[in-house]
């Protein structure tokens, strides 16, 4: 998971489309979707719930037909892979030292949201 290091405030929205028969499994894979948001404090917020995150649709792509692919991006996932980015463009850690969380709910994610946006602003180095 991998968006540009420079936090930019506001969102922006991120969704790739690859082949992943070079891994041993054949077809497009829709993964890493989903959105960052890039406070005024200089920390960020990345939310992925792509096939290739750690969510509920986490390898849902496997066996499945393009056409099925394209349904699939219609659909919801009810959780995401979130990480939280500092000034720095590092990831802070969560309480138990992961960089990711997976399989966050959107009531966590609006708690971790608030705290993100609460932190004191910071010069990146």
């Amino acid at each position: 998971m991998s968006f540009e290091k420079e936090n930019k405030v506001g969102f922006s929205v991120r969704s790739n489309v690859y082949d992943t028969s070079l891994g041993g499994v054949s077809g497009p894979c829709l993964g890493y979707r989903g959105f960052k948001i890039g406070f005024a404090n200089g920390f960020g917020i990345s939310v992925q719930f792509g096939t290739v995150n750690y969510c509920a649709a986490q390898g849902d792509h496997i066996g499945r037909s393009e056409a099925e692919q394209g349904e699939w991006l219609e659909t919801n996932c009810p959780d995401a892979e979130i990480a939280i980015i500092s000034p720095d463009g590092n990831f802070v850690p969560f309480k138990d030292g992961s960089d990711v969380r997976g399989n966050t709910t959107p009531d966590s994610l609006a708690e971790i949201i608030a705290w993100v946006a609460q932190q004191p602003p910071k010069n990146p180095n």
